[in-house]
């Protein structure tokens, strides 16, 4: 882990800058001995901390101390080695080439690269992304690793994978669940409005709120607030030329939540539906509704015990539950409940099959096929009550 000044001379050749930050200045560099590609980080002596490493007592960066202590989480670039130069540390980390393929980019300019080729980030893709940001956060609340600073910037992506690597944890800080902090080392426009307001912070609170401006620009291609009244403010808009889900929107809502307690939970982002979890998120906005909905006792018990959990710390409108969800499928039919009862009807085979066969595309298709008469019928029937109902 630790080498001598020597040692890193002999081992490693330093080369052209890749970019520096607030915390550090980051080189291309190579392994000599077979070229393999690293990235060579100076930072200062500021932010130092006592522990120990490899059962040795060290006093080192905080970056490293958390790098060290995440090198097993998957999302996380790797730690190989430090050393100590007379003003200075220098990170030796593993490197994703960027070749001439242009394999691997930050994400920030990964989403500056879709939005003009293709106008957006496809939402599937989207989702992908985010999960893994969001699992290996999770990974790093279970070590007591708080990363400090997340942010396109500071997640690398694998073009061809689409795979994700968490960098520069300079901003970082031991995890203490029940604390509030009162120093903040990240990027202003991802601070969470507390913080703005109070100058103190949790570090779930951060952590969920620059995950939901994370989200937001991921999809939008933008921040959604420039500075630190648009921050306070936390009211949220959606660019008209953007195509959003509704429940892209609302996950995004549940996390830039202005009060802590009312944000969603880091652990239930994941079981959000936008996931796919839950099979009516995927409505078209001509058929759902954000009126208040009367609950009808339709989906199996534990389906909406574990969707009632789930969505309690859910925030501002639209607002979905469990039980709400299939019922808002009626409203916007004004018609007679001969109508209203087929909409419901064909709702509940949608959802039996997308709740039975989530896991299993495979039979999920063959059972929206087997379904398909069956949706063909009631559509022509409901047709007809609609007709008669006119005449």
């Amino acid at each position: 882990m630790f080498i001598g000044k020597s040692e890193f001379y002999e081992r490693y050749t330093t080369g052209c800058l890749l970019g520096k930050g607030g915390n550090g200045q980051v080189y291309a560099g190579y392994r000599n001995i077979d070229h393999f590609p690293v990235a060579i980080k100076v930072v200062s002596k500021k932010r130092l901390v006592e522990g120990s490493i490899n059962h040795k007592n060290v006093r080192v960066p905080i970056e490293v101390a958390l790098l060290h202590k995440s090198r097993h989480v998957k999302g996380v670039i790797k730690l190989m080695e430090y050393t100590e130069l007379p003003d200075c540390f220098v990170i030796i980390m593993e490197r994703k080439v960027n070749s001439i393929k242009d394999d691997c980019k930050d994400l920030y300019d990964f989403i500056t690269d879709q939005h003009r080729a293709n106008g957006c980030v496809n939402e599937e893709l989207a989702k992908k992304i985010f999960k893994q940001v969001v699992q290996t956060v999770i990974d790093l609340e279970k070590l007591n690793v708080l990363h400090g600073d997340i942010k396109d910037e500071n997640i690398l992506i694998d073009t061809q994978t689409n795979d994700i690597k968490l960098i520069d944890f300079g901003a970082g800080n031991k995890l203490f669940e029940e604390k509030s902090y009162h120093t903040y080392h990240g990027t202003r426009v991802y601070a969470p409005p507390e913080w703005i307001k109070h100058k103190s912070y949790t570090a779930s609170g951060l952590n969920v709120w620059s995950l939901g401006v994370l989200l937001y620009d991921l999809i939008t291609g933008d921040i959604p607030f420039k500075d630190d009244n648009a921050t306070m403010a936390a009211k949220l808009s959606f660019p008209n030329h953007a195509i959003i889900s509704d429940g892209a929107k609302d996950l995004i809502r549940s996390c830039l939540n202005l009060s802590v307690q009312s944000r969603i939970n880091l652990t239930d982002i994941l079981n959000h539906p936008w996931f796919g979890n839950h099979p009516w998120f995927g409505l078209s906005n001509e058929v759902y509704s954000d009126t208040k909905h009367q609950g009808i006792e339709t989906l199996p018990s534990d389906c909406e015990t574990k969707f009632q959990e789930n969505s309690k710390s859910l925030s501002q409108q639209p607002k979905y539950t469990g039980k709400s969800q299939i019922t808002s499928l009626a409203k916007p039919f004004n018609g007679p409940s001969s109508v209203t009862s087929l909409v419901i009807l064909e709702s509940q085979i949608e959802t039996m099959v997308m709740h039975s066969c989530h896991k299993q595309p495979f039979f999920k298709k063959l059972l929206k096929l087997l379904t398909l008469p069956i949706t063909f019928l009631l559509s022509g029937i409901r047709s007809g009550c609609i007709v008669s109902d006119m005449v």
